[in-house]
């Protein structure tokens, strides 16, 4: 996403891809750009929809990504379960 300049998700393929051998029935994805991962977070938990895939129990995994690209950083997560 740095490389592009812009914020977007993985198609449902790409995440069965990258789940691919794992036990899982759900998957999520929140991606996110800002300052600092601190405020990247706020903002996920600011969102109601973002702030309830962080939430969901039926998620018990999550797999992070996070790219310092100049003064921007740059979050995935996913989560299932």
């Amino acid at each position: 996403m740095s490389q592009r300049g812009d914020i977007f998700h993985s198609t449902g393929e790409q995440l069965q891809r990258l789940l691919q051998g794992r036990n899982w029935s759900e998957v999520g994805e929140i991606v996110g750009v800002g300052e600092t991962v601190g405020q990247i977070f706020l903002s996920f938990m600011g969102s109601d929809d973002h702030r309830d895939i962080v939430l969901r129990r039926s998620y018990d995994h999550a797999a992070t990504g996070v790219v310092r690209d100049g003064d921007r950083v740059w979050a995935t997560v996913i989560f299932w379960g």
